[in-house]
């Protein structure tokens, strides 16, 4: 897939609740960084307080990488490359926390790179606007595995309806074989 996948769930989730967090995104428009949304608190990640983590799926995806990690296994929104992107610097951290990492980071003077420890990780500083939004995505065949056609069937349906409510007619895709999912041709 040629976009960026910012995933909004739980890994491996796929709760109803995951709905209203959809909603309050494409309600504002925007995805927002933490400070943007007004947490206050220090994250320990390493998008930090000010930039939005993506993915980009036209990459390769090893095992250890933001696609394994979080795209593959979330509800994820779906944006068009021709958005203006911080390609971090790609570090090991050997089994560090990635707070000692961090610590180390600024002590070698480094606190203003951006780095990441995922290859397909890309980040946009402050906020996101939906008007670069291509679509959303999950794994159709784990949202059965963890449930049932007639839950997912439901659940598409509650993302489909609230697109439709906020204006946005883009499709929903199963990141598993990069196509289309049809909610009328689940079985049930």
């Amino acid at each position: 897939m040629d976009f960026y996948a910012h995933t909004i769930t739980k890994l491996y989730d796929y709760d109803f609740k995951d709905i209203d967090k959809l909603e309050e995104i494409l309600k504002a428009g925007y995805l927002l960084s933490r400070r943007k949304l007004g947490l206050n608190e220090e994250y320990a990640a390493f998008n930090g307080m000010d930039y939005i983590s993506l993915c980009d799926l036209s990459m390769e995806h090893s095992y250890y990488s933001a696609y394994s990690m979080y795209a593959r296994r979330g509800l994820s929104l779906l944006f068009d490359k021709n958005i203006n992107v911080v390609k971090p610097i790609v570090i090991e951290r050997n089994g560090e926390s990635i707070l000692t990492y961090f610590n180390k980071m600024h002590d070698m003077g480094m606190g203003k790179v951006r780095y990441t420890d995922f290859h397909d990780e890309v980040q946009v500083k402050d906020e996101l606007s939906l008007s670069y939004l291509r679509g959303v995505s999950l794994s159709r065949k784990k949202i059965i595995e963890l449930n049932d056609f007639m839950y997912a069937k439901e659940y598409l349906k509650r993302i489909r309806n609230k697109l439709i409510e906020y204006n946005y007619n883009i499709p929903i895709y199963n990141i598993d074989n990069e196509e289309e999912i049809r909610i009328k041709s689940l079985r049930t």
